[in-house]
């Protein structure tokens, strides 16, 4: 009775060390994958469409609308200013909650600046020297 009882004890605890492994290694999946989903939407901050406020330029404040799209594993943007022209951004640079690019307008070639403020708005500047603020658009829910 004693043999019995020890090997019905030994299969509980290999049963519940079974288990125990069986849980950690499902948390360990859980997290690797929440992990990595954050990263990718870390990755893409600046990704969607943006309205923003270019403040104190020579032509006054100007009000635009900024689409930048990941292809091919690249951010591309383009500017869409109130008078319909379409200006594409070239050189974006990537940081972790920055992005710099560059595009041609006026007659001029510009750097614009872009930080990430908080979930839904950004700041920087033009040539350091104007002042934007930008906040996501964000996509109509479907009713």
């Amino acid at each position: 009775m004693i043999i019995f009882a020890e090997i019905n004890v030994s299969k509980k605890l290999n049963d519940m060390k079974k288990a125990t492994i069986s849980l950690f290694i499902l948390f360990l999946g859980i997290l690797v994958a929440t992990s990595a989903s954050a990263q990718e939407k870390k990755k893409d901050y600046f990704a969607g469409k943006w309205n923003i406020l270019v403040k104190n330029t020579p032509n006054g404040d100007e009000n635009a609308t900024l689409i930048f799209e990941r292809k091919d594993g690249r951010l591309q943007g383009t500017i869409n200013r109130e008078n319909g022209e379409v200006i594409t951004i070239n050189g974006l640079v990537e940081k972790p909650d920055t992005i710099t690019g560059y595009f041609y307008a006026e007659g001029s070639n510009l750097n614009l600046f872009l930080a990430k403020k908080d979930r839904k708005t950004l700041t920087g500047s033009v040539m350091d020297q104007f002042q934007v603020e930008g906040t996501r658009v964000l996509p109509e829910k479907k009713k």
